[in-house]
């Protein structure tokens, strides 16, 4: 039996192709119903894979030992579509030698954890790979361990511009008279062929004056039921604190109706379930204009979960990534 040791994995990926990260459980006819697609070739269902399927496949084919042994534990598990750049893994590797004559066991070690690296990456697809190697305790776990996670969102949108008929263009919570570029001008006329796949452009115009405030309105200790998916609402104790939601806008187009792309950061000790795209949901609904108590109160969206969560839109996946597990 080859000698065993506890590596941690900084690993990131592009989550557009996999369902979520977790291993699934199950390849019965059931779920290949729920999650129907065609190989294009001879029109079959086929079941995407996740990501974790396809880290284990590569680190048993570099190690020919079976996922049983490796025993990979992970931060947390992503959605579908959903990416990471700092998502982070335990597994036990077999232990490794070198050539090495440097003298400095710094060094040796350094080498060690870069040809893990490199053996794994070289089994992996391009949009999955280890950033990082280095040891760690056998009793490391990623997911138990974790003091805060950090999550952001990359939102593209144009911005919500009225005619004023007595000073010309401005500002306005009012639907009338608003620019037909805000009105009409959709998605299509934000994008860009070279888009990366990390960012969700906004079907609708957004008033950006409401964004410092749906942020602030979001952080501290509250029941984030309504922010949550509806199977978790009452399974758990959905009463969490999230410690940072901020954000920093960049101006793509300078026009009558600008362009932004907004990078929102969120962290806490742990999220529930679609909560932080349900977070942002709610942020874009309320600047656009589709929610508009909460001006009324600062504590109005915690008086009543049930009733909130029917007001709840989730934001798409693919502008969503974890960023860092912090230790």
């Amino acid at each position: 039996m080859k000698e065993l040791k506890r590596y941690k994995l900084i690993v990131s990926y592009d989550g557009t192709n996999y369902k979520g990260f977790q291993r699934q459980s199950s390849f019965s006819s059931s779920v290949l119903g729920k999650r129907p697609r065609s190989n294009k070739i001879n029109f079959r269902k086929v079941v995407p894979p996740t990501v974790q399927e396809v880290l284990e496949d590569a680190i048993e084919f570099y190690t020919d030992l079976d996922r049983q042994t490796h025993k990979v534990r992970f931060a947390g598990r992503t959605d579908s579509g959903v990416h990471a750049r700092g998502q982070v893994l335990a597994v036990f590797l077999p232990h490794i030698t070198t050539n090495s004559n440097c003298g400095s066991d710094g060094v040796e070690e350094e080498e060690k954890n870069w040809q893990i690296r490199r053996a794994i990456n070289s089994r992996l697809p391009n949009d999955i790979s280890i950033d990082l190697v280095s040891t760690c305790h056998e009793s490391f776990d990623p997911r138990l361990d974790a003091i805060r996670k950090q999550y952001s969102y990359l939102l593209r949108y144009r911005e919500k511009v009225v005619i004023s008929s007595s000073s010309g263009i401005g500002k306005s919570n009012e639907e009338d008279n608003i620019l037909p570029i805000c009105a009409k001008g959709g998605p299509h006329l934000l994008r860009n062929a070279l888009d990366s796949n990390f960012l969700w452009i906004c079907p609708w115009a957004l008033d950006s004056s409401k964004i410092k405030r749906c942020c602030e309105l979001l952080t501290g200790t509250h029941d984030f039921s309504a922010f949550v998916h509806k199977k978790a609402r009452e399974t758990r104790d959905n009463r969490m604190t999230v410690n940072r939601f901020v954000f920093e806008q960049k101006k793509l187009e300078d026009s009558a109706a600008p362009v932004w792309e907004v990078r929102f950061l969120v962290e806490a000790k742990g999220f529930g379930r679609s909560q932080v795209r349900n977070m942002i949901g709610f942020l874009v609904d309320c600047c656009r204009g589709t929610i508009k108590d909460q001006e009324s109160s600062p504590d109005w969206i915690w008086k009543d979960p049930n009733q909130l969560s029917k007001q709840i839109n989730s934001a798409p996946a693919c502008g969503l990534c974890l960023e860092h597990v912090i230790y």
